[in-house]
Parts: C-alpha cells; structure tokens; sequence
C-alpha cells in the first residue's frame, strides 16, 4: 500500500464526493479514489502534471504560433471542449452542482490523453509544435482552474 500525504489524501475524498450528483448516495471506495485510470483525482492530477511536463520539455516561446496548423480531429474536439468551460462553470454555479465541473474535466482530461497519445507533440515540426504547446497550455490551464474551483490541487509533478 502507497503511503499518501494528508493534502492528497483530502484531495481524493473531496474528488470522489464532487464527482457525485448531490441526490445520490455517495459509496466511498479508496480502490476507486487511487485509480489512476478512471474517474479519479489522480487521473486528473497526473494529466495535469503531463502537460506541465510536456511545456517545460518543449524548451519554445509559442507567442507566435499559427494555430491554423492544429489540422487533427483531436485537436479540434480539445479547442471545442475548452470553449465548453465557461458555461460549465455557470451551469454547476446555478445548479448548485459541482458534479458538473469534476465531468468536465475527467472528459476533457481524457481527450487530452488521446491527443498526447496520437499527436508528435514535442517531435512535431516547429510551427505545429507550437501551436500544439499553446493548446497544452490552454488545456493545463482550464485544468487547475477547475480542480480550483473544486478545491483540489494540482502537482507540477507526480
């Protein structure tokens, strides 16, 4: 068995609880909290910490990135799904729902690992490695935000 820091600990249970609609009964599991690949504030966290890897590796200023290089169909779903943040984050605040934001990022977590699974991110030419690290970033960013939002942080590195 792992030995796990208080924070993490916490940041687990608060994941696990969030991830629930508020009219159902919650079942806590530790084997389900300490996935790594479902539903879990693991997942979501080592993602996190991927991209953060992925944009130190990359070593480039992406300030002057074409974006009109980003061609893939995962890319297009990852841009679509980071439009979608706002008005997630409105929809949880007047449902009282915070279920809503901790989908959305496992969705969009998920997607993010497809894209890093299928697209040369940091072998990518220059003008697509650019514009890649600009949609990674974007993508970390919405991240931390909304595991903000839910109270859970996230590790530069796991």
């Amino acid at each position: 068995m792992h030995t796990i820091n208080g924070a993490t600990r916490n940041s687990l249970k608060k994941r696990d609880y969030l991830s629930n609609q508020l009219i159902r009964d919650v079942h806590f599991k530790w084997e389900k909290v300490l996935n790594f690949d479902g539903m879990s504030a693991p997942y979501i966290q080592y993602t996190y910490a991927r991209s953060k890897s992925i944009w130190r590796k990359a070593q480039l200023d992406p300030t002057d990135a074409d974006l009109s290089c980003l061609t893939d169909d995962i890319s297009y779903e990852l841009t679509k799904k980071l439009a979608l943040y706002p008005d997630i984050v409105k929809d949880a605040a007047y449902k009282f729902e915070p279920y809503i934001i901790a989908r959305y990022t496992y969705n969009l977590a998920t997607l993010f690992n497809k894209f890093y699974h299928e697209c040369n991110i940091l072998n990518a030419d220059d003008n697509t490695k650019k514009a890649r690290i600009v949609l990674v970033t974007a993508i970390q960013k919405v991240i931390r935000d909304s595991m903000s939002l839910l109270g859970i942080e996230c590790p530069e590195e796991m």
